[in-house]
Protein backbone atom coordinates (compact mmCIF):
# COMPACT_ATOMS: atom_id res chain seq x y z
CA UNK A 1 0.00 0.00 0.00
CA UNK A 2 1.17 3.30 -0.91
CA UNK A 3 2.86 5.27 2.19
CA UNK A 4 0.65 7.98 1.06
CA UNK A 5 -2.65 6.17 1.39
CA UNK A 6 -2.13 5.09 4.76
CA UNK A 7 -1.16 8.75 5.96
CA UNK A 8 -4.79 9.85 5.10
CA UNK A 9 -6.43 6.57 6.78
CA UNK A 10 -5.61 5.19 10.22
CA UNK A 11 -5.03 1.59 8.62
CA UNK A 12 -2.14 -0.81 8.35
CA UNK A 13 0.45 -0.93 10.24
CA UNK A 14 3.15 2.07 9.22
CA UNK A 15 5.89 1.86 7.02
CA UNK A 16 9.35 2.12 9.48
CA UNK A 17 11.00 5.42 7.66
CA UNK A 18 14.59 5.24 6.23
CA UNK A 19 16.88 6.74 3.65
CA UNK A 20 15.34 7.90 0.23
CA UNK A 21 15.64 4.86 -1.04
CA UNK A 22 12.52 3.54 0.76
CA UNK A 23 10.05 4.95 -1.78
CA UNK A 24 6.61 4.66 -2.67
CA UNK A 25 7.08 1.30 -3.94
CA UNK A 26 9.33 -0.06 -1.02
CA UNK A 27 6.94 0.97 1.52
CA UNK A 28 3.99 -0.92 -0.92
CA UNK A 29 4.90 -4.09 -0.36
CA UNK A 30 6.55 -4.04 3.03
CA UNK A 31 3.40 -2.26 4.04
CA UNK A 32 0.88 -4.80 2.67
CA UNK A 33 2.68 -7.76 3.94
CA UNK A 34 2.48 -6.47 7.67
CA UNK A 35 -1.27 -5.36 6.96
CA UNK A 36 -2.43 -9.32 5.94
CA UNK A 37 -0.19 -11.32 8.86
CA UNK A 38 -1.59 -8.16 11.45
CA UNK A 39 -5.13 -9.26 10.10
CA UNK A 40 -4.65 -13.03 9.96
CA UNK A 41 -5.36 -12.49 6.19
CA UNK A 42 -3.32 -16.25 6.47
CA UNK A 43 -0.28 -17.76 4.51
CA UNK A 44 2.24 -16.90 6.34
CA UNK A 45 4.73 -13.97 5.89
CA UNK A 46 6.53 -15.21 3.07
CA UNK A 47 8.45 -18.23 1.93
CA UNK A 48 11.40 -19.28 2.40
CA UNK A 49 14.20 -19.09 -0.90
CA UNK A 50 16.30 -21.84 0.12
CA UNK A 51 13.92 -24.31 -2.04
CA UNK A 52 14.31 -24.61 -5.79
CA UNK A 53 10.93 -23.70 -7.64
CA UNK A 54 8.63 -26.25 -7.54
CA UNK A 55 6.78 -28.34 -10.17
CA UNK A 56 3.75 -29.40 -8.48
CA UNK A 57 0.55 -30.24 -10.85
CA UNK A 58 -1.10 -27.38 -11.52
CA UNK A 59 -3.88 -26.19 -8.42
CA UNK A 60 -7.56 -25.34 -8.23
CA UNK A 61 -8.23 -22.06 -9.57
CA UNK A 62 -4.81 -21.80 -12.04
CA UNK A 63 -5.89 -21.25 -15.81
CA UNK A 64 -6.19 -23.74 -18.80
CA UNK A 65 -4.36 -23.27 -22.03
CA UNK A 66 -5.76 -20.64 -24.34
CA UNK A 67 -5.44 -16.95 -23.86
CA UNK A 68 -3.90 -17.03 -20.96
CA UNK A 69 -0.37 -16.24 -21.20
CA UNK A 70 2.71 -15.92 -18.35
CA UNK A 71 2.48 -14.01 -14.94
CA UNK A 72 4.58 -11.19 -14.33
CA UNK A 73 5.17 -11.16 -10.56
CA UNK A 74 7.18 -9.31 -7.99
CA UNK A 75 9.44 -11.11 -5.41
CA UNK A 76 9.90 -8.94 -2.95
CA UNK A 77 13.00 -9.66 -1.14
CA UNK A 78 13.00 -8.48 2.70
CA UNK A 79 16.21 -6.69 3.81
CA UNK A 80 15.11 -4.37 6.00
CA UNK A 81 15.06 -0.66 4.17
CA UNK A 82 16.90 -2.26 1.40
CA UNK A 83 14.49 -4.42 -0.16
CA UNK A 84 14.96 -5.55 -3.19
CA UNK A 85 12.41 -6.00 -5.93
CA UNK A 86 12.52 -8.24 -8.84
CA UNK A 87 9.93 -9.04 -11.87
CA UNK A 88 9.80 -12.85 -12.14
CA UNK A 89 7.91 -14.12 -15.39
CA UNK A 90 6.16 -17.73 -14.56
CA UNK A 91 3.65 -19.83 -15.87
CA UNK A 92 -0.10 -20.45 -14.23
CA UNK A 93 1.49 -23.40 -13.02
CA UNK A 94 4.47 -22.29 -10.95
CA UNK A 95 7.30 -23.02 -13.63
CA UNK A 96 10.09 -20.16 -13.75
CA UNK A 97 10.76 -18.93 -17.23
CA UNK A 98 13.09 -15.75 -16.20
CA UNK A 99 14.13 -12.77 -14.54
CA UNK A 100 14.06 -9.39 -16.09
CA UNK A 101 17.94 -7.63 -15.56
CA UNK A 102 18.09 -4.81 -13.14
CA UNK A 103 18.39 -1.94 -15.08
CA UNK A 104 21.49 -0.02 -12.67
CA UNK A 105 23.19 -3.67 -12.64
CA UNK A 106 23.18 -3.16 -8.60
CA UNK A 107 19.93 -3.87 -6.19
CA UNK A 108 16.82 -3.84 -8.11
CA UNK A 109 13.70 -1.81 -6.56
CA UNK A 110 11.23 -2.92 -9.89
CA UNK A 111 7.80 -3.01 -9.66
CA UNK A 112 3.84 -3.08 -10.83
CA UNK A 113 4.39 -4.71 -13.81
CA UNK A 114 2.14 -4.28 -16.73
CA UNK A 115 1.39 -6.23 -20.24
CA UNK A 116 1.22 -4.55 -23.46
CA UNK A 117 -2.48 -6.32 -24.76
CA UNK A 118 -0.36 -8.47 -27.39
CA UNK A 119 1.74 -9.34 -24.46
CA UNK A 120 5.03 -8.65 -26.14
CA UNK A 121 5.84 -5.94 -23.97
CA UNK A 122 6.13 -5.83 -20.26
CA UNK A 123 6.00 -2.12 -18.75
CA UNK A 124 7.40 -1.53 -14.70
CA UNK A 125 8.52 0.64 -11.99
CA UNK A 126 11.49 1.26 -11.05
CA UNK A 127 13.67 3.34 -8.62
CA UNK A 128 17.21 2.35 -9.70
CA UNK A 129 17.88 4.44 -10.35
CA UNK A 130 15.80 7.75 -9.28
CA UNK A 131 12.20 6.96 -10.35
CA UNK A 132 11.59 5.83 -14.26
CA UNK A 133 8.86 3.88 -16.16
CA UNK A 134 10.89 1.77 -18.36
CA UNK A 135 9.39 -1.09 -21.39
CA UNK A 136 10.99 -4.42 -22.00
CA UNK A 137 10.31 -7.08 -24.82
CA UNK A 138 8.77 -10.33 -23.30
CA UNK A 139 11.93 -12.27 -23.41
CA UNK A 140 13.44 -9.78 -21.82
CA UNK A 141 15.74 -7.61 -24.49
CA UNK A 142 15.01 -4.28 -25.88
CA UNK A 143 14.72 -2.40 -22.45
CA UNK A 144 14.28 1.00 -22.86
CA UNK A 145 13.15 3.79 -20.59
CA UNK A 146 9.35 5.57 -21.07
CA UNK A 147 8.86 8.43 -18.82
CA UNK A 148 11.75 9.37 -16.01
CA UNK A 149 11.18 10.86 -12.96
CA UNK A 150 11.47 14.92 -11.81
CA UNK A 151 12.69 15.62 -7.91
CA UNK A 152 10.54 13.49 -6.13
CA UNK A 153 7.67 13.32 -7.92
CA UNK A 154 8.40 9.63 -9.94
CA UNK A 155 6.31 7.86 -12.39
CA UNK A 156 4.39 5.16 -11.25
CA UNK A 157 2.00 2.23 -12.09
CA UNK A 158 2.20 2.06 -15.52
CA UNK A 159 -1.49 0.79 -17.73
CA UNK A 160 -1.51 0.64 -21.33
CA UNK A 161 -4.16 1.73 -23.61
CA UNK A 162 -6.31 -0.93 -25.50
CA UNK A 163 -4.48 -0.35 -28.62
CA UNK A 164 -0.81 -0.40 -26.92
CA UNK A 165 -0.13 3.54 -28.42
CA UNK A 166 -0.24 5.03 -24.89
CA UNK A 167 0.42 4.12 -21.50
CA UNK A 168 -1.04 5.85 -18.34
CA UNK A 169 0.77 6.17 -15.04
CA UNK A 170 0.80 8.22 -11.60
CA UNK A 171 3.17 10.72 -10.70
CA UNK A 172 3.28 12.55 -7.56
CA UNK A 173 4.80 13.07 -3.88
CA UNK A 174 3.71 13.42 -0.51
CA UNK A 175 4.30 17.73 -1.38
CA UNK A 176 2.07 17.75 -4.27
CA UNK A 177 -0.39 15.09 -4.47
CA UNK A 178 -1.32 12.89 -7.22
CA UNK A 179 -1.64 13.48 -11.07
CA UNK A 180 -2.44 10.85 -13.94
CA UNK A 181 -0.79 10.88 -16.76
CA UNK A 182 -0.43 9.42 -20.00
CA UNK A 183 2.23 9.47 -22.67
CA UNK A 184 2.94 7.23 -26.08
CA UNK A 185 4.64 4.45 -26.30
CA UNK A 186 7.77 5.83 -28.16
CA UNK A 187 7.81 8.38 -25.15
CA UNK A 188 6.56 11.44 -26.82
CA UNK A 189 2.88 12.92 -26.09
CA UNK A 190 3.00 13.49 -22.76
CA UNK A 191 -0.62 14.70 -21.20
CA UNK A 192 -1.99 15.04 -18.04
CA UNK A 193 -5.51 13.89 -18.12
CA UNK A 194 -6.02 13.83 -14.35
CA UNK A 195 -4.97 15.65 -10.49
CA UNK A 196 -5.82 14.19 -7.36
CA UNK A 197 -8.68 11.62 -8.18
CA UNK A 198 -6.48 8.37 -7.01
CA UNK A 199 -3.71 6.32 -7.29
CA UNK A 200 -2.77 3.16 -8.96
CA UNK A 201 -4.54 3.72 -12.70
CA UNK A 202 -6.08 1.06 -14.44
CA UNK A 203 -7.22 1.61 -18.05
CA UNK A 204 -9.96 -0.62 -19.42
CA UNK A 205 -11.13 -1.62 -22.85
CA UNK A 206 -14.09 0.71 -23.16
CA UNK A 207 -11.26 3.54 -22.74
CA UNK A 208 -11.92 4.59 -19.46
CA UNK A 209 -8.98 4.93 -16.51
CA UNK A 210 -10.49 3.48 -12.82
CA UNK A 211 -8.19 5.09 -9.82
CA UNK A 212 -8.34 4.22 -5.76
CA UNK A 213 -7.47 5.14 -2.54
CA UNK A 214 -7.99 4.72 0.92
CA UNK A 215 -9.42 7.52 2.69
CA UNK A 216 -12.63 9.16 3.72
CA UNK A 217 -14.66 11.36 1.08
CA UNK A 218 -13.66 13.36 -0.74
CA UNK A 219 -10.36 11.58 -1.08
CA UNK A 220 -10.98 7.16 -0.97
CA UNK A 221 -13.09 5.00 -3.01
CA UNK A 222 -12.61 3.72 -6.60
CA UNK A 223 -13.14 6.02 -9.56
CA UNK A 224 -13.50 5.79 -13.27
CA UNK A 225 -13.18 8.68 -15.48
CA UNK A 226 -12.60 9.55 -19.29
CA UNK A 227 -8.94 8.55 -20.40
CA UNK A 228 -8.72 10.98 -23.30
CA UNK A 229 -9.28 14.01 -21.53
CA UNK A 230 -10.17 12.95 -17.64
CA UNK A 231 -13.45 14.07 -17.77
CA UNK A 232 -17.02 12.13 -16.54
CA UNK A 233 -15.51 11.77 -13.12
CA UNK A 234 -17.63 8.90 -11.35
CA UNK A 235 -17.31 7.65 -7.66
CA UNK A 236 -17.99 3.82 -7.40
CA UNK A 237 -17.47 2.76 -3.86
CA UNK A 238 -16.48 4.43 -0.49
CA UNK A 239 -13.34 5.48 0.71
CA UNK A 240 -12.28 1.83 2.32
CA UNK A 241 -11.37 0.60 -1.56
CA UNK A 242 -7.89 1.03 -3.73
CA UNK A 243 -6.12 -0.98 -6.15
CA UNK A 244 -9.07 -1.12 -9.59
CA UNK A 245 -8.44 -3.75 -12.29
CA UNK A 246 -10.34 -3.39 -15.31
CA UNK A 247 -11.86 -7.19 -16.45
CA UNK A 248 -10.39 -7.80 -20.20
CA UNK A 249 -14.38 -6.68 -21.36
CA UNK A 250 -14.36 -3.61 -19.39
CA UNK A 251 -17.49 -4.69 -17.89
CA UNK A 252 -16.27 -5.47 -14.05
CA UNK A 253 -13.68 -4.24 -12.06
CA UNK A 254 -12.17 -6.02 -9.30
CA UNK A 255 -10.49 -4.39 -6.36
CA UNK A 256 -9.16 -4.69 -2.53
CA UNK A 257 -11.65 -3.40 0.09
CA UNK A 258 -9.73 -2.83 3.73
CA UNK A 259 -12.31 -3.87 5.87
CA UNK A 260 -12.65 -2.26 9.38
CA UNK A 261 -9.71 -0.10 8.49
CA UNK A 262 -8.28 1.34 11.29
CA UNK A 263 -9.14 -1.73 13.37
CA UNK A 264 -8.24 -5.21 11.91
CA UNK A 265 -7.56 -3.79 8.87
CA UNK A 266 -8.69 -6.77 6.62
CA UNK A 267 -7.95 -7.32 3.07
CA UNK A 268 -10.44 -8.45 0.56
CA UNK A 269 -10.82 -8.81 -2.82
CA UNK A 270 -14.24 -7.97 -4.35
CA UNK A 271 -15.98 -7.23 -7.72
CA UNK A 272 -18.08 -5.27 -9.26
CA UNK A 273 -20.19 -3.86 -12.32
CA UNK A 274 -18.21 -0.93 -13.98
CA UNK A 275 -21.09 1.41 -12.78
CA UNK A 276 -20.81 -0.05 -9.04
CA UNK A 277 -23.63 -1.78 -8.99
CA UNK A 278 -23.54 -5.58 -7.81
CA UNK A 279 -20.59 -5.78 -5.26
CA UNK A 280 -19.82 -8.51 -4.22
CA UNK A 281 -16.47 -10.28 -2.16
CA UNK A 282 -14.58 -12.97 -3.57
CA UNK A 283 -11.93 -13.95 -1.05
CA UNK A 284 -9.09 -12.27 1.28
CA UNK A 285 -6.15 -10.79 -0.49
CA UNK A 286 -4.12 -8.48 -2.59
CA UNK A 287 -3.63 -7.33 -5.94
CA UNK A 288 -5.85 -8.36 -7.98
CA UNK A 289 -5.29 -8.71 -11.87
CA UNK A 290 -7.72 -10.42 -14.32
CA UNK A 291 -6.52 -13.97 -16.52
CA UNK A 292 -7.03 -12.73 -20.28
CA UNK A 293 -9.96 -14.91 -20.74
CA UNK A 294 -11.27 -13.50 -17.54
CA UNK A 295 -12.10 -16.31 -15.99
CA UNK A 296 -9.73 -16.22 -13.36
CA UNK A 297 -8.16 -13.55 -10.87
CA UNK A 298 -4.47 -13.82 -9.62
CA UNK A 299 -4.10 -12.20 -6.41
CA UNK A 300 -1.17 -12.26 -3.56
CA UNK A 301 -2.52 -13.49 0.20
CA UNK A 302 0.65 -13.33 2.51
CA UNK A 303 3.42 -13.24 0.22
CA UNK A 304 2.15 -15.99 -1.87
CA UNK A 305 0.46 -15.51 -5.35
CA UNK A 306 -3.23 -17.21 -5.92
CA UNK A 307 -5.84 -17.66 -8.71
CA UNK A 308 -9.22 -18.12 -8.14
CA UNK A 309 -12.41 -18.00 -10.53
CA UNK A 310 -13.50 -14.75 -11.26
CA UNK A 311 -17.15 -16.11 -10.32
CA UNK A 312 -16.22 -17.10 -7.28
CA UNK A 313 -14.83 -20.71 -5.91
CA UNK A 314 -12.19 -22.14 -4.40
CA UNK A 315 -8.27 -20.15 -4.99
CA UNK A 316 -5.48 -22.24 -5.21
CA UNK A 317 -2.20 -21.50 -4.69
CA UNK A 318 0.40 -21.15 -7.38
CA UNK A 319 3.74 -23.27 -6.42
CA UNK A 320 6.37 -20.80 -7.48
CA UNK A 321 9.43 -20.45 -4.73
CA UNK A 322 11.87 -17.70 -6.34
CA UNK A 323 15.30 -19.21 -6.72
CA UNK A 324 18.48 -16.63 -6.04
CA UNK A 325 18.03 -15.27 -2.84
CA UNK A 326 19.35 -18.04 -0.37
CA UNK A 327 18.91 -16.81 3.54
CA UNK A 328 16.52 -13.87 2.95
CA UNK A 329 12.01 -13.92 3.37
CA UNK A 330 10.69 -13.57 0.34
CA UNK A 331 6.90 -11.82 -0.59
CA UNK A 332 5.56 -12.09 -4.28
CA UNK A 333 3.44 -9.53 -4.84
CA UNK A 334 1.61 -7.03 -7.65
CA UNK A 335 1.16 -9.98 -10.44
CA UNK A 336 0.44 -9.24 -13.70
CA UNK A 337 -1.25 -11.80 -16.33
CA UNK A 338 0.15 -11.77 -20.41
CA UNK A 339 -2.05 -11.98 -23.05
CA UNK A 340 -0.92 -14.91 -25.21
CA UNK A 341 1.34 -13.38 -27.75
CA UNK A 342 -0.06 -12.81 -31.37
Amino acid sequence: MDRRLMRRWPGPPAVPRGPRRLTWRTASAVALAGALVAAGCGGGEGTSATSPTSSAAVPAGTAPAGRNGLIAVVIVVAAGVNSTHRIDLITPAGQFVRRLPCVSGRRCVDSYPAWSPTGRALAYSTDSPGGRIMIVRADGARRRELVAGEGANMPDHPSWSPTGSRIAFMRGSHESGNEIFTIGRNGTGLRRIARGPGELPSWSAAGRIAVGGLGPAPIGGIRTFRARDGANLRRLTGGDAYAPAWSPDAKRIAYVRCVDCGRTNRLEIWIMRADGTAKRRLTRGVYPAWSPDARLIAFTRGGALYTIPANGGTAGRVPYTPRGFSGHRTSLQMPAWQPRPR
